[in-house]
């Protein structure tokens, strides 16, 4: 139970429930762009769910062996049943995808492609020049930078003396 010090008036909420309104419609709500399997199949896995929530009302109510095995059948199908869902839908949408490409329309296959992983963000972040005094933040001293870590990690030279390796022993070649 709430103390009485907190609970608000409906009256006094009203007025600024009413001052939300135009707030919603000038504003508006952002849509989401990209497709989700379980979006498609609402209706299929809220009947999968509601079976198994049913299932755990009654054991809840009645906790006998039988309806817990019951309840845990209905557990596994409802699993099953929403992977079944999630697969078929990502195949339809591989098919679709994969249709788009062998006839090279291009244009669709980034739009299907797009609509099913979503924008990709562009996260062009600063890196530390060689001295790590500096960030660099622009694209061509950023590429500039990498090249130059690539080429001292992978053309490096060997701080090993000849007499170290005239004494590392040497196997036969096995053809």
């Amino acid at each position: 139970m709430q103390p009485t010090s907190l609970r608000l008036p409906v009256s006094s909420l009203e007025p600024r429930w009413k001052r939300c309104g135009p707030t919603e419609e000038t504003i508006g709500f952002v849509s989401k762009k990209n497709q989700d399997w379980f979006d498609e199949n609402d209706e299929t896995i809220s009947l999968l769910i509601e079976a198994k929530r049913q299932t755990r009302l009654i054991l809840e109510n009645q906790p006998t062996p039988e309806n817990k095995r019951t309840h845990k059948q209905a557990v596994a199908d409802c699993q099953r049943g929403i992977r079944e869902v999630k697969n078929t839908w990502w195949q339809r949408k591989a098919a679709e995808i994969q249709s788009y490409a062998d006839q090279r329309d291009l244009r669709r296959f980034y739009v299907a492609t797009k609509e099913v992983f979503g924008p990709t963000r562009s996260s062009v972040g600063g890196l530390k020049d060689v001295d790590g005094a500096t960030t660099i933040t622009d694209s061509e001293g950023i590429l500039s930078r990498w090249k130059s870590h690539f080429e001292n990690l992978l053309n490096d030279q060997a701080n090993t003396t000849n007499d170290l390796i005239c004494m590392t022993p040497q196997y036969p070649v096995r053809h």
